[in-house]
């Protein structure tokens, strides 16, 4: 079931580009620029291919990096009986736990969600930098 959440984070990444898209054709037709021929000829599937990109990146960073884990189960079992009466082990999710406090008062960092908030960022970061 794990899949099908990744698969709507996915769709998300695309209605994100979708609209990202629409806003650059609104602004390439009031601004008359020649790239405006770009969405009348074969190069729109260029314009689509950003946005399967964009599903692709979106649905894979929580399938390799926001997995289950018994630490989150953990942490997350008694907020969700507490706020939704609903026990963790009859739910599927994805999301990062970014630090466990040990016995000795430590923390311990993931790992795993730490890349996938730097990789999240860096792309957003890259694309808002390269396109605005």
């Amino acid at each position: 079931m794990s899949i099908f959440n990744c698969v709507y984070c996915g769709t998300f990444g695309i209605s994100v580009g979708l609209f990202a898209v629409q806003f650059i054709y609104r602004f390439l037709v009031l601004s008359g620029n020649p790239l405006l021929k770009t969405f009348n000829s074969w190069k729109i599937v260029l314009w689509l291919s950003i946005l399967i990109f964009l599903g692709l990146l979106w649905g894979a960073i929580p399938w390799f990096f926001g997995k289950m884990t018994d630490k989150k189960s953990e942490y997350i079992r008694y907020y969700l009986l507490k706020t939704m009466d609903v026990n963790v082990d009859e739910i599927v999710y994805n999301g990062p736990y970014f630090y466990a406090q040990k016995a000795d008062g430590t923390f311990d960092i993931d790992m795993e969600s730490l890349i996938a908030i730097v990789v999240m960022y860096g792309f957003l970061f890259t694309f808002d930098n390269y396109f605005a």
